[in-house]
This record gives structure tokens, C-alpha cells and sequence, in this order.
């Protein structure tokens, strides 16, 4: 009979002993934020801007002085000038290449700089709504500081990495569990926040050429764009509502107007709802 007692009470201590670190699991749960602040100042836009400018582009010369540099400055000016990019008071050196490399490309730097591949600009030629399609996506990028906001939140992840690494190493065994559980979500968080500022691009991109009556859409009785008004209505059709393929559920939505952007340092979700009540757009 002692032996018996003796067995089960080595049995609930064993039982305790696995239940614990689970329930510590439990209280440290790891969950990742989606976004991040942005900081009031823009040194960090200008360190990346230079430390992208290498990476990117390195020795590659500029190609200048050409009808492709002339049409799509006048473009950039155009959406620089306009009060919902101007009115953010963003201090970087607006500035609008061609890298003569020969790729059929699109790139913004986060201290203002948008770039285009040579072979991109000689397929565009002098084309005003190309290079409308083009520059306004860029530029949404650099005004909105998705660059920065992306950097920032690797930073934010690497610091949870470095604090639970901390736990492990202070005798924290059920730490490890939220480790492993970071560098899983890790990845997926990274592109969900890059898919999501894609769109936002998107959608501030083709607002601003709204603005600006510069959107490329071809002639039909439908779809002409004679004037800025008829352009938004337009665009809200594509993109209200919006599905984000891959992703059901329904969040608040910050409905946009042709004329002023949200703030560059916190802008609404994307409203997402039901596929039954919305059109499916295809990933970029």
C-alpha cells in the first residue's frame, strides 16, 4: 500500500511539473503588434536614404537630359505641388532619377528620392498617365514613410527576439516556447505589413492622380475622365469596398478623400469584409 501512495503522489508531482511551465506559457503569451509608431523626427528617413541609395543602386550612373527625364519630372513636380503631398511638411530632398541600368523598375528612397530603371522609362516614353502611374505609387511611399515604418518594425521585432533570448538565459524554460512562437509569426506579420502598405500606396497613388487629373484611364463612354470630380468617382469605385485577398475578416476603414491624406503617422486599417459583399482584387 506505501508503494502505491508513494507511486501516485510521484505521479501528481510529475503532472504539476509539466503543468507549469505551460501555465507560465500561458501568462508570457508572445503576441506581435501589426504596426508601429513613427517617430516625430526624420533622421532615421535620411540614414536609410543614403544607406539604400548604395545598396540599390551603387555606381550605377544616372541617365539625364533626355524627353523621359523632362515628362517625368513634369509629373513628379506636379504631385510634389499638390496640397496632400506639400501640406505634410515632410523635409526631404524631392528628387526624381532614371538610373541608367537598363531594368524595368520602380523604386523610392525614404529621404525623397523616386527612381525609375532606364528600361522602364524608355517603355513609358513621354507618356504623362504612364508616368502618372508610375511616380504617384512612389510617391505615396516616400510621403507616407512606409520605408521607415517597415525598418522600424524589424527593429521591434528583433528587440522581442533579444527579450525572450533574455528570459532563456535567466532560467526561463518556458520563455523558449514564446521564442519559437515570434520567429514563426515573425515572417508572416513582415508580409502582412508589407502587403498592407502596398495597398495603401495604391490607394494614395491614384487619389493623388485624381487630384491631379493625370489618372490613365482608357477612352470609353464609361470611364473617360474629363474632370477631377468624375476621375474619383472612379477610383472609389475600384477600391471601395476592398478585399485583401486572404483575409475575411472585417476591420474600420478610414474613407479617403481626393483632397487630404491621413496623418503620416497613423492612418486607418483597410476596411475588409465578406467576399459575398465585395469584388476580389488580384495581388500586385
Amino acid at each position: 500500500m506505501p508503494n502505491k501512495v508513494s507511486l501516485r503522489f510521484a505521479v501528481v508531482l510529475a503532472l504539476l511539473a509539466l503543468a507549469l511551465p505551460a501555465n507560465g506559457q500561458r501568462r508570457r503569451k508572445a503576441k506581435l503588434d501589426e504596426d508601429v509608431p513613427l517617430p516625430i523626427d526624420f533622421t532615421v528617413d535620411y540614414q536609410l536614404g543614403i544607406a539604400e541609395r548604395g545598396r540599390i543602386r551603387g555606381a550605377t550612373p544616372l541617365l539625364e537630359n533626355t524627353e523621359y527625364n523632362e515628362a517625368g519630372t513634369e509629373v513628379f513636380s506636379k504631385f510634389l505641388g499638390d496640397p496632400s503631398v506639400s501640406s505634410l511638411g515632410l523635409p526631404y530632398r524631392w528628387n526624381f532619377t532614371i538610373v541608367n541600368d537598363g531594368s524595368v523598375n520602380a523604386y523610392s528612397l525614404p529621404d525623397g528620392e523616386v527612381s525609375v530603371g532606364s528600361g522602364l522609362a524608355k517603355l513609358i516614353g513621354t507618356r504623362s498617365g504612364m508616368w502618372a502611374a508610375v511616380l504617384s505609387h512612389e510617391t505615396a511611399h516616400v510621403a507616407r514613410r512606409h520605408s521607415v515604418r517597415k525598418y522600424l518594425y524589424d527593429l521591434y521585432i528583433a528587440t522581442q527576439v533579444s527579450y525572450y533570448q533574455a528570459l532563456v538565459r535567466a532560467g526561463d524554460n518556458s520563455a523558449n516556447w514564446s521564442l519559437v512562437g515570434i520567429r514563426i509569426a515573425a515572417p508572416i506579420a513582415r508580409a502582412k505589413l508589407s502587403r498592407n502598405l502596398e495597398h495603401d500606396a495604391d490607394i494614395q497613388g491614384m487619389m493623388l492622380m485624381a487630384e491631379r487629373d493625370t489618372i490613365p484611364i482608357t477612352s470609353s463612354p464609361s470611364t473617360t475622365c474629363s474632370g477631377r470630380t468624375r476621375a474619383t468617382n472612379h477610383i472609389l469605385r475600384l477600391f471601395s469596398p476592398l478585399t485583401l485577398v486572404g483575409k475575411p475578416e472585417t476591420k474600420e476603414m478610414t474613407v479617403l478623400t481626393p483632397t487630404r491624406w491621413p496623418s503620416t503617422t497613423n492612418y486607418g486599417q483597410i476596411r475588409t469584409p465578406p467576399p459575398a459583399e465585395s469584388r476580389l482584387l488580384s495581388p500586385l
